[in-house]
């Protein structure tokens, strides 16, 4: 510590009253104020009697005086900060303490957490009590509003609300504050239920609102029986027959651009409808993707082609895996070997793969097909246990092989053994019994080695996953 404030300093600064003070402050808060920088130039003092009595060295002092100067200025930030720097207080305090353990220190350090506590919550309960008047008074606004124009002020205030607020505050202030931060998401839906209503688009208008009785996060300040009244009070949709949401349906690859287009086309005429906006999303993924088999980057369309999220997943799964077949064989590297033939699928084709490579004996082949089957035909969902026990078993069949191949014979034993072990339905295990007698046979020493040692490896066996292009 090359440098520190005089304590004399602190004390004076915390007694005296800054000039842009407003001249209307409330006196108790004003009384509040001088009484926690009191209690403060009191805690000075007591530090000090302390010191004296303990007759402590120069450093010693110095340290004291340094933990009783930061003591002061967290009290102000506490004061200042709307009760976030409370916890910061205590920590300063107890530091007080363990330096100057006298019973005043203590008491006056109890008095002077108090105070601050006793402000913070004051503060926080009008912060709170206010954000909530402005809140309630939105939703009436949001009820009552006709034109999206109407909830514009409305909207302002309580974005200025939501972030006007010191991240120091405390935790009930920040609820509250997300809370109005909610509001403001839902105002804005609104608008857009408004919008489409005024238009004639009661199918958007009636997708808006029912997201809305969705979303749990509006709740418990907006009454879900409004909206859904709301639902039943929109009728018949009169919106042009053109602007509803095309079907996909005998839609191919060679059509993409076109739906592209025209969706691009139907979002500006139908603003807040979110089934355009996802049925939008999900064809520029999709011709993303294409572009992206296009520049060889097969692994992120693969990723693409086999994840499956969005309430548009099931309907873009013809056209996903219409583009997937494109690729797949490049993407396996085995485009030359085992080419997909016209009409299959990318199911079809890895099933047809996964057959051939076994009876060949091309267990990486197999693998590699195996695990893009898994992903391709179960997606995000749950993988059966006979295809992770026939995957688990081909790994192991491999892992054997290159153990042996260099010459590690005790591995290569405990990887045909994990073969053995698996449960799948179309599992190498002849392969591995053969290899295992030949080793055993050929290099008993090692055998015997490998039936005594436990085997060490990482659980679960990890699935062999081919390299992106």
């Amino acid at each position: 510590m090359k440098a520190l404030f005089p304590w004399a300093l602190i004390v004076a600064l915390a007694v005296s009253v800054p000039c842009a003070r407003a001249a209307d402050e409330k006196t108790s808060e004003a009384a509040a104020t001088e009484t926690t920088d009191d209690l403060v130039s009191q805690l000075d003092a007591a530090v000090k009697a302390q010191q004296k009595e303990a007759g402590a060295a120069t450093d010693r002092s110095r340290e004291l005086q340094y933990y009783a100067t930061q003591a002061a200025a967290t009290v102000r930030r506490a004061l200042s900060s709307g009760g976030g720097g409370v916890s910061n207080l205590q920590d300063a305090l107890n530091q007080v303490q363990s330096v100057a353990p006298s019973e005043d220190v203590q008491k006056l350090c109890a008095k002077i957490l108090a105070t601050a506590q006793a402000q913070a919550e004051t503060r926080d309960k009008a912060v709170i009590d206010q954000t909530t008047a402005q809140i309630d008074a939105a939703m009436k606004a949001t009820f009552a509003a006709k034109t999206p124009k109407d909830l514009d002020d409305q909207i302002i205030q309580l974005s200025n609300l939501s972030v006007s607020r010191d991240y120091n505050s405390s935790q009930v202030v920040q609820r509250k504050v997300e809370q109005a931060r909610s509001a403001v998401t839902f105002m804005c839906r609104w608008q857009d239920y408004l919008a489409n209503k005024n238009n004639g688009n009661i199918d958007a208008a009636r997708t808006v609102l029912r997201n809305l009785s969705q979303d749990t996060s509006s709740y418990p300040f907006v009454p879900r029986s409004e909206i859904l009244q709301r639902m039943d009070d929109l009728g018949v949709d009169k919106s042009d027959p053109a602007t509803q949401l095309p079907s996909l349906k005998d839609k191919t690859l060679a059509d993409l651009d076109a739906m592209v287009q025209q969706l691009v086309e139907l979002k500006d005429k139908n603003r807040g409808s979110s089934e355009i906006n996802t049925r939008l999303q999900a064809l520029q993924q999709l011709s993303d993707a294409r572009q992206q088999v296009k520049a060889g980057l097969y692994g992120q369309a693969f990723s693409y082609c086999t994840t499956r999220y969005g309430a548009d997943a099931q309907a873009m799964v013809p056209l996903t895996q219409e583009l997937l077949i494109t690729f797949l064989p490049q993407y396996l590297e085995i485009a030359e070997a085992y080419p997909a033939k016209a009409g299959e699928t990318p199911v079809v084709y890895l099933q047809r793969v996964n057959a051939e490579s076994r009876k060949k004996g091309e267990w990486k082949t197999t693998s590699k097909a195996l695990d893009a089957y898994r992903q391709v035909a179960f997606a995000n969902g749950q993988t059966p246990s006979w295809v992770s026990g026939d995957a688990q078993a081909i790994t192991a069949y491999i892992q054997g092989q290159n153990y042996e191949a260099a010459g590690l014979y005790r591995e290569a034993i405990q990887a045909y053994k994990r073969v053995i072990g698996q449960t799948g339905d179309n599992i190498p295990i002849e392969q591995a019994r053969t290899r295992l007698e030949a080793i055993r046979k050929e290099h008993p020493q090692d055998a015997e080695a490998a039936e005594k040692t436990p085997e060490v490896r990482t659980y679960p066996v990890p699935m062999p996953y081919p390299a992106g292009r």
